[in-house]
């Protein structure tokens, strides 16, 4: 990538993990700005691990204390308790929720409070503990490959946008305007 932008030519544009370490460019964005150490921390989420779970019939609203919703397309309706609850459960349960804490605004505007510890866990690292400590997400997986976990994800996400942390749309927009201003 540096040396395409060193180029001079057509501009292109490139995400990258912020990994603990990396710095972005003009050109060159970090996932998040630099709030999360990885793209699985973003996919696989303690939102959509919950739901992914409730959508194959692997959990219950239940078994995150939500009493309220039955179904997995409720889950349009939790509220900031429910998914602060739904965090904290999934972290809990994995022993990431100790430690400092940050804020996340979603994009519903719903403001929550994360573990820096599940913030910026190493993504591997993240998505082997979730599959040791939440053993229903190998069912989940269907026996396929590294990438299986994380793309059934993406179909909760789409199911579920408004969930996204607003990092992820705040990297994406000057992406995004710079692509629109090419084409004009």
């Amino acid at each position: 990538m540096k040396k395409l932008e060193e180029s001079g030519g057509h501009p292109i544009c490139g995400i990258i993990d912020y990994d603990n370490a990396n710095i972005g460019t003009k050109l060159i964005h970090i996932l998040g700005g630099r709030r999360r150490y990885a793209i699985e921390n973003y996919l696989l989420d303690p939102i959509f691990i919950a739901l992914g779970l409730i959508r194959h019939g692997k959990k219950r609203f239940s078994d995150f204390s939500i009493q309220s919703k039955s179904v997995y397309i409720e889950g349009d309706a939790l509220t900031e308790a429910e998914l602060q609850s739904i965090v904290d459960s999934i972290l809990n349960s994995l022993g990431l929720n100790t430690g400092s804490k940050s804020p996340v605004k979603l994009e519903n505007g719903f403001d929550l409070i994360y573990p820096d510890a599940f913030l910026m866990l190493h993504g591997h690292t993240y998505e082997v503990k979730l599959l040791e400590k939440i053993p229903e997400l190998n069912a989940i997986k269907r026996g396929r490959d590294d990438g299986a976990l994380k793309e059934q994800m993406l179909h909760v996400i789409c199911d579920f946008p408004q969930f996204l942390p607003i990092d992820v749309c705040e990297t994406l927009r000057p992406i995004l305007a710079g692509k629109k201003r090419l084409e004009d």
